[in-house]
């Protein structure tokens, strides 16, 4: 048993992915749980015969067998099964975060790493690991690698293998934050034939149902550059085809490549709008009336308040140079065009997670979000790096072309990036509990540039000033 290390977030998470039905109780004796507010909880066999009618799930916690069966399920975090009339058991193993979380789980009759389907580092260490799954499970010792492991106990038959139409699935519990999402890869032979994304939180609920629809308006365009996954909403959540290329190409800095499929999205999908029409120009104003409401109580996040003022301020400054009845060059964005969103083959890119998505974004916002991001969290470049790889892109015949085309203003569509991307992300990082060091990255170098942009728009350059 590793009671010890589960958490009330890995039982809720688990419910959600399991798509258990009905209220919980935790039945913990030993009081092994750190204090929870989640769940019922009891450490007393006669409190929990009592409300055993009231609850469809019980997480025993005891070491022991229960001795009340009313429930629909009952979930046990041992390497055991044991034998519940009337019940059928389905025992899965886990591997666990740094911090004892729960990352991955696959049922444990899988004979192979599935959840490797799932691993998209890179690098030696990656490496490494993935070969000694490989080799663990080919000889046997799969505990090796999935050290923990917890049963399900449901009423029905395979319960879990048919929520998913198929016996080979592994999951990834997701990222911690408002838009957590698990994703289930369902393998054939070894290798992922389709994903499927579920919800952990009304957020990612959101962005799920966002994506499912994004994906069908744009499955109706013949794209030559673009591939993008068939999408069809499953009762385990939204399914989707694994475009993942057999032969790809890793990149992490822009290229014509990945320009010339944008110029073909904006080609399909260029509209002019008025700005203030725009369903990205309301998101960001919330956003920033969001931002000062939490500013304005007593603030307790993981950013620094200076900070967060100082974006906030830099983000208002910089939108206060739009009119909003300007009508604006628009298209289709992605939302989160990056290296890891996305293959790259010979002929296509192939892209997937269309989660933040806009019918009508200001153009070239996804080119400025992959130098970005990229140059951020890969190659973890200055701002002054990122800047000189933004001016060069600018002279790029491609880049080039899309402004002449268009009529566009490369300097508005680089602040209205900085204005929308950092009005987002710093509404979501100051109400997010656990903060990732990359946030702290992402932020400071925002800040840079947004005080660059401020002081390029009080000189009218088309270039960047200098910080």
């Amino acid at each position: 048993m590793f009671s010890s290390k589960i958490k009330p977030e890995d039982i809720s998470v688990l419910i959600q992915i399991l798509g258990l039905e009905g209220t919980a109780v935790i039945y913990d004796p030993q009081q092994t749980l750190a204090a929870c507010s989640l769940f019922n909880k009891t450490k007393d066999i006669a409190t929990l015969l009592k409300s055993a009618a009231q609850h469809k799930i019980c997480i025993n916690l005891s070491g022991r067998a229960l001795e009340v069966f009313t429930f629909d399920y009952i979930i046990e975090f041992e390497k055991s099964i044991r034998s519940y009339r009337s019940f059928h058991a389905e025992k899965f193993l886990a591997i666990n975060n740094p911090d004892g979380t729960i990352r991955w789980f696959l049922p444990h009759k899988s004979n192979r790493p599935d959840f490797l389907a799932l691993y998209n580092n890179s690098g030696l260490k990656a490496t490494l690991f993935k070969i000694a799954a490989r080799f663990a499970y080919r000889l046997g010792f799969k505990n090796w690698i999935c050290k923990n492991a917890f049963v399900l106990y449901a009423k029905e038959t395979d319960y879990f293998s048919k929520k998913f139409g198929q016996e080979a699935v592994a999951i990834f519990t997701g990222t911690v934050g408002q838009n957590r999402k698990a994703v289930a890869a369902l393998c054939r032979n070894g290798l992922a034939s389709h994903y499927v994304k579920i919800p952990i939180s009304s957020q990612s609920r959101h962005l799920i149902l966002n994506e499912s629809e994004h994906l069908k308006t744009l499955e109706k365009h013949d794209f030559k550059h673009f591939r993008i996954p068939r999408a069809k909403m499953s009762p385990a959540g939204l399914k989707l085809d694994n475009i993942r290329p057999r032969v790809e190409r890793s990149v992490n800095t822009i290229t014509d490549f990945h320009i010339t499929a944008l110029r073909e999205l904006y080609a399909n999908t260029f509209q002019l709008k008025p700005l203030s029409d725009l369903k990205v120009y309301t998101k960001t104003c919330e956003n920033l009336e969001a931002i000062k409401q939490c500013l304005d109580q007593q603030y307790s996040g993981g950013i620094e308040r200076k900070k967060v003022e100082r974006l906030a301020y830099n983000i208002k400054v910089l939108l206060s140079s739009f009119e909003p009845s300007s009508k604006v060059a628009v298209a289709y964005a992605h939302g989160d065009f990056t290296p890891w969103n996305m293959y790259m083959c010979n002929t296509r890119i192939h892209v997937y997670d269309w989660e933040l998505a806009e019918r009508a974004q200001l153009m070239l916002y996804d080119i400025f979000h992959f130098v970005f991001q990229s140059g951020i969290l890969i190659q973890r470049a200055s701002f002054q790096q990122i800047k000189k790889n933004i001016l060069d892109l600018k002279k790029t015949p491609l880049v080039d072309d899309i402004i002449e085309r268009y009529h566009l203003d490369f300097r508005d569509c680089y602040h209205w990036y900085l204005i929308c991307n950092c009005s987002y992300y710093l509404n979501l990082y100051i109400h997010q509990e656990h903060l990732h060091q990359q946030a702290h990255w992402l932020i400071d170098i925002w800040i840079k540039a947004s005080n660059n942009a401020i002081l390029s728009e009080t000189k009218k350059t088309l270039s960047f000033a200098t910080v």
